[in-house]
């Protein structure tokens, strides 16, 4: 019988990766220990959203998510969440770290 570790998706940034809306990476190396537990995919849904990197900073503004310049850039989002939502059905996820949207 094979034994197969779940899978979590964990933000890119917090792995190393520079996707950050500052053109950064919020790593933390203790997070590498989950895959003596698990497999990972990295995720970023502002990028896989097709927003650049970098870009202005964004919040959540009433039921929209507004960068500082004023532009509503909700519909990256809601992109970039319903491909990870994708990603997490099609390999039976059942867990995400995240960093929240102003961290």
């Amino acid at each position: 019988m094979k034994n197969e570790k779940q899978i979590i998706l964990i933000s890119a940034c917090l792995l190393g990766s520079k996707v950050r809306y500052d053109g950064q990476a919020k790593e933390y190396k203790n997070i590498r220990k989950l895959l003596d537990y698990y497999d990972i995919i990295p995720i970023c849904p502002e990028v896989d959203g097709g927003l650049k990197i970098p870009r202005p900073k964004a919040e959540i503004v009433g039921n929209k998510v507004m960068n500082e310049k004023g532009k509503d850039v909700t519909s990256f989002f809601k992109s970039g969440a319903s491909l990870i939502t994708y990603i997490a059905e099609q390999n039976n996820v059942k867990y995400a770290l995240m960093l929240p949207l102003s961290f």
